[in-house]
């Protein structure tokens, strides 16, 4: 089970992730000190996603805490999914994480909405993204999907 936190560890300015062991509750471990780590602990196969409101992100290490890199500089309270090895923001942003030490944004938009406290959603092999204050949606696809698509107002 993973654990992320707001608010800094009493007696200190620093934010931690922890890793417990679902079985006990005992601690497997502490990462390295955080800006913070709010909403959820997004968890992949191989890494840990924490964001900070406008603030850094991080990719942690799922087998140590250790933190690979910091991302994702100045989204507000946007709730990330991780389909590795992309990870997925508002706006549609598609960010590469393939090699942890070389992150690339490597699709974006359109923005469909002034809010950024929404996340994306796959499914299906399609990215899926709700406007929050007026409920638009749109699907996004990659490969030959891309390709061999129409548009709703067209016929098939």
């Amino acid at each position: 089970m993973y654990l992320g936190g707001y608010n800094p560890v009493p007696g200190t300015d620093h934010r931690f992730v922890w890793c417990l062991d679902a079985r006990d509750g005992s601690m497997v471990w502490q990462s390295e000190p955080l800006q913070e780590a709010i909403q959820v602990v997004t968890v992949g196969s191989r890494f840990l996603f924490v964001h900070a409101q406008y603030k850094n992100g991080y990719l942690l290490d799922k087998e140590t805490g250790r933190v690979l890199t910091q991302l994702t500089e100045g989204y507000k309270c946007t709730r990330f999914t991780l389909s590795e090895p992309y990870l997925l923001g508002s706006n549609l942003d598609v960010i590469d994480l393939s090699d942890p030490h070389n992150v690339r944004l490597i699709s974006t938009g359109p923005r469909l909405d002034p809010s950024e406290c929404i996340g994306a959603v796959v499914s299906n092999g399609r990215v899926f993204y709700t406007g929050h204050g007026g409920g638009l949606q749109v699907g996004g696809v990659c490969g030959p999907d891309a390709t061999g698509g129409w548009h709703r107002w067209e016929q098939p």
